[in-house]
């Protein structure tokens, strides 16, 4: 009588691809994160406050205004009002906040100020330098004078924080505990996935080797304590050595 085959190389290869397959599907959730829009460019609410205004978008249902993961902002859009609903075009800045403890959230980064005309259509805005952000870090919009800075949605776990704020630097820590409930803020931003590097935001962060574990915006670590404190202490301005 023959001897029975085990099976030949071809089943063999096919049964080991399965393997690799299934190996490959366990792991895929979350091994790539892909670029997206967060927040919304819509508003129809009027914002009054004077001298200059801090927000962000604390909690929202439906559309995110978080990040998903390491990765930063190279862009943002508003929805500008219509023609003559305020005396002069408002100002505008997009903010990223990361949640410190309490009310009290670190500025992660801020773009340049932005004129927006009045003339009800959308105006996208790029970055001069991407703000690098982590997973969690939540979107803002700072503002001078009159503005159209949120939409109301009627449900009532959408709340934005605010806060005065004349000029708003990386890196400061700010109690934003005025929140209006119902509201999305009239901001989006393009984010773009990236390496997993976490930037300071504060000088303690750097104490006790934590510098070993930080990087600047531009994700190169730091050489020691000192070089990681003289990045926060500037806003920034003296990256990594």
């Amino acid at each position: 009588m023959a001897e029975r085959k085990r099976g030949s190389p071809s089943v063999w290869r096919f049964l080991v691809s399965l393997s690799l397959a299934a190996a490959a599907a366990l792991v895929a959730p979350g091994a790539a994160l892909a670029d997206a829009t967060i927040g919304q460019a819509a508003g129809i609410g009027g914002c009054g406050f004077n001298g200059g205004t801090d927000t962000v978008q604390t909690d929202s249902t439906g559309v995110s205004y978080t990040l998903p993961g390491a990765g930063s902002i190279t862009s943002w859009s508003t929805l500008a009002a219509a023609p003559g609903t305020f005396d002069v075009d408002p100002t505008l800045r997009f903010e990223l906040w990361r949640p410190n403890a309490g009310s009290t959230y670190a500025l992660v980064g801020v773009g340049e100020a932005q004129t927006v005309p009045q003339d009800g259509a959308t105006h996208a805005f790029a970055l001069a330098q991407p703000i690098q952000g982590q997973a969690g870090d939540l979107l803002g919009l700072w503002f001078s004078g009159p503005a159209m800075c949120a939409q109301f949605t009627g449900v009532w776990t959408n709340i934005y924080a605010s806060a005065a704020d004349s000029a708003p630097t990386q890196g400061q820590l700010t109690t934003l505990d005025v929140t209006r409930t119902g509201w999305q803020l009239n901001v989006a931003a393009n984010f773009a996935a990236g390496p997993s590097f976490v930037v300071p935001t504060s000088a303690d962060q750097c104490k006790d080797r934590g510098w070993g574990e930080l990087t600047d915006d531009t994700g190169t670590p730091f050489k020691n304590q000192g070089d990681c404190v003289s990045f926060v202490a500037t806003g920034g301005k003296n990256p990594a050595a």
